[in-house]
């Protein structure tokens, strides 16, 4: 039987997953959907196409969400699975990715989030991604896994959903530091020492908000921080860059923007993670970003 997949948001993300199910094995039909009809000039209307979607990919910014649920929820199938790629806290309740899903589609009984290292610019010149799908949902999560059998996403399952959200928000925010670090030019073992000590705090901090530390040790973390903190593609690595190179950058990025919320559902537990405190110090309180250079002196 066919399966009717809906992917909203035809940015570079959506675009890329598009791309990536085109060489799935199983049966599968694709609607793309976007706000932007430049975007996607073939769209369907909503009503047509989200009824009938066995599963929904919200390819679009944590920041879009709670909009796009305007428009989709009362259109949604009770049986509709619904699997976000976004990562970072969403700026009006500054909920994470999962609890966000959870207010905005409150009738879903089949949510997933889907994260790891899949920069879109590498997936759309067919080179290989990976992440973890992540759902309370045991057939949810291996359903979703499935359709990506054969493709160039190698995909990995979890019942660790509020870990991955949690992951998703901290690669952003130490691949800021790690973009800093490297425009700094302290060198390579330096560099080793940061990422060390960034692993180290994730683990920590996961335990802290009560998930799973070895969450961590997934696609979801410690892949996505290599990837997300050492390349050119990255917006958090470009942002740390710039942080360097003249003080102020002219945009915002994932990880600045999710930076502060996050201190404040720590609190005083930020004086237990030294890295993300300097980077908490340089982004709201504009300190110096060279303080990352005094971590291990």
């Amino acid at each position: 039987m066919q399966k009717r997949i809906v992917i909203v948001g035809q940015g570079p993300a959506g675009k890329s997953i598009a791309r990536l199910l085109q060489h799935t094995k199983y049966d599968i039909s694709i609607e793309c959907w976007d706000i932007d009809i430049k975007a996607c000039p073939t769209r369907r209307p909503l009503e047509e196409i989200i009824p009938k979607a066995d599963i929904i990919l919200l390819c679009i910014p944590s920041w879009a969400i709670r909009v796009a649920a305007k428009d989709l929820r009362h259109l949604l199938s009770p049986t509709t699975g619904i699997v976000s790629i976004s990562k970072g806290l969403d700026r009006t309740s500054e909920s994470t990715i999962d609890e966000l899903l959870a207010e905005v589609f409150p009738k879903a009984k089949k949510i997933a989030l889907l994260s790891g290292p899949m920069l879109a610019s590498e997936i759309m010149d067919d080179k290989p991604g990976a992440a973890v799908i992540a759902s309370p949902n045991k057939a949810f999560r291996e359903e979703v896994a499935k359709i990506f059998e054969k493709t160039n996403l190698h995909v990995m399952t979890s019942g660790d959903v509020r870990g991955v959200a949690l992951c998703g928000i901290l690669k952003n925010i130490y691949s800021i530091g790690l973009g800093a670090a490297q425009a700094l030019h302290p060198g390579d073992n330096f560099r080793g020492m940061f990422a060390y000590a960034t692993i180290d705090e994730m683990m920590r901090i996961l335990a802290h908000l009560k998930a799973k530390k070895e969450t961590v040790c997934s696609y979801a973390g410690i892949g996505d921080l290599i990837a997300t903190g050492f390349s050119k593609h990255s917006k958090n690595h470009s942002y740390g860059n710039a942080l360097v190179q003249t003080g102020k950058p002219d945009f915002d990025s994932e990880g600045s923007v999710s930076v502060k919320p996050l201190a404040k559902r720590l609190g005083s537990f930020t004086k237990e993670t030294p890295v993300f405190k300097v980077i908490l110090d340089i982004v709201s309180k504009k300190k110096d970003a060279s303080a990352i250079l005094k971590l291990f002196s």
